[in-house]
């Protein structure tokens, strides 16, 4: 298997590197539902279905209903559950395929936690503190949820206890982020074990953001590029695909990938800068791959390492990750310091294969004449 990584790499063909959206994530699909919810702003939440790989989204007009759809858009059917009225809200699933649902509306303050199966069954009805639920999340290992509550922009954690759910309340969130009153999306990420959140009508429409859970944010996740903001938001069971629900602007699921590249660091500065590596493509077998490497003096001689067995040591100020290497080959930057490289993935490749890249670069700026790019893993879904 590593000799037909090799092949690839060997295969790499000189390119001028081209900017990606995001080097974390690259948009696989984008499903429109406005031709089965022609309302606009009709759907207002979304969760991924582990047991089943389906996707569920809340109608809200008319009349109120869920509908099942596959990942690729295809509609399994619909339910409406009675005695509801369905309002903007949070909705998420359990590992067994049930579904946990928290209305927003704000005239029923408040708001009960409802378990239903994805045929329509209503299952339970737990009271909670909540006012307005907007968003909705459970933690799969404590089972406890995580509500957007629009009512005083707070997330609340939600504990089970004696039969009812009570609230620990985190600070009012940014309303940069969280407009009083409006939708939301909140999943739990699979692959950082925090939250990831997302807001409407708010000045960062479109960034989701890396949440703790005491709500305190960490940092930008992903930005979109959606300027219509998110109401719905949640990852598959791996987290490498991320689900992200739309309606202002028509009703979309915008389906991302995560790429199979991880920053590994250890870059050293040069001339320019630290040399930035970055791996491009989700490593799915038969589809585009490449790096890219940009702050290299001007047509720099530059080595490329790939490690299969990497042991990381301090060197040139820096980190060398991709040694012992297991190939080397010998490039040069363009007149910008910038090098790209793209191939096509190659099939047949096992889940979780591995392997480290790193560039070393001729800066005659440093005292050693050597600068380190940062390392990039590459890992096959």
């Amino acid at each position: 298997m590593k000799t037909r990584l090799f092949a690839c790499v060997v295969a790499l063909s000189f390119t001028i590197p081209v900017a990606a959206q995001d080097p974390a994530w690259f948009l696989e699909d984008t499903i429109d539902l406005s031709a089965l919810f022609p309302t606009t702003g009709a759907v207002t939440a979304l969760a991924y279905v582990p047991a089943t790989g389906n996707l569920v989204v809340q109608v809200e007009a008319p009349g109120g209903e869920f509908a099942e759809l596959t990942t690729g858009g295809a509609l399994v059917g619909t339910f409406s559950p009675t005695g509801i009225n369905l309002d903007n809200a949070g909705l998420a699933a359990d590992p067994t395929g049930d579904l946990l649902h928290v209305n927003g509306l704000a005239s029923t303050s408040p708001e009960s936690i409802r378990a239903f199966t994805t045929a329509g069954s209503l299952l339970s009805t737990t009271p909670s503190d909540v006012a307005e639920g907007c968003a909705l999340a459970r933690d799969p290992v404590s089972g406890d949820l995580f509500v957007y509550d629009s009512t005083g922009r707070r997330l609340r954690r939600l504990e089970l206890s004696g039969g009812t759910y009570t609230s620990v309340i985190s600070p009012i969130l940014p309303a940069s982020t969280f407009s009083p009153f409006a939708d939301a999306g909140l999943a739990w990420n699979p692959v950082t074990d925090r939250l990831a959140a997302a807001g409407e009508d708010a000045a960062d429409d479109g960034v989701i953001f890396d949440m703790n859970l005491d709500g305190t944010i960490v940092g930008p996740l992903f930005d979109t590029g959606i300027t219509a903001g998110i109401c719905g938001l949640d990852f598959d069971a791996t987290g490498n695909r991320m689900f992200v629900l739309t309606r202002l602007a028509g009703e979309f699921v915008h389906v991302y990938r995560r790429s199979g590249w991880t920053d590994l660091g250890g870059g050293s500065p040069g001339i320019a800068g630290v040399p930035v590596l970055n791996g491009v493509g989700t490593l799915v077998g038969g589809t585009p791959a490449g790096v890219s490497l940009l702050n290299a003096p001007p047509n720099a001689a530059m080595v490329a390492w790939v490690s299969f067995a990497p042991a990381p040591f301090p060197a040139l100020g820096g980190t060398v990750h991709a040694f012992p290497f297991a190939n080397q080959f010998f490039f040069f930057a363009n007149i910008s310091g910038a090098f790209g490289a793209n191939v096509t993935w190659p099939t047949g490749l096992p889940s979780g294969l591995q392997a480290t890249f790193q560039f070393i670069v001729q800066d005659a700026s440093v005292p050693d004449g050597l600068t380190l790019s940062n390392g990039v893993l590459a890992t096959t879904p």
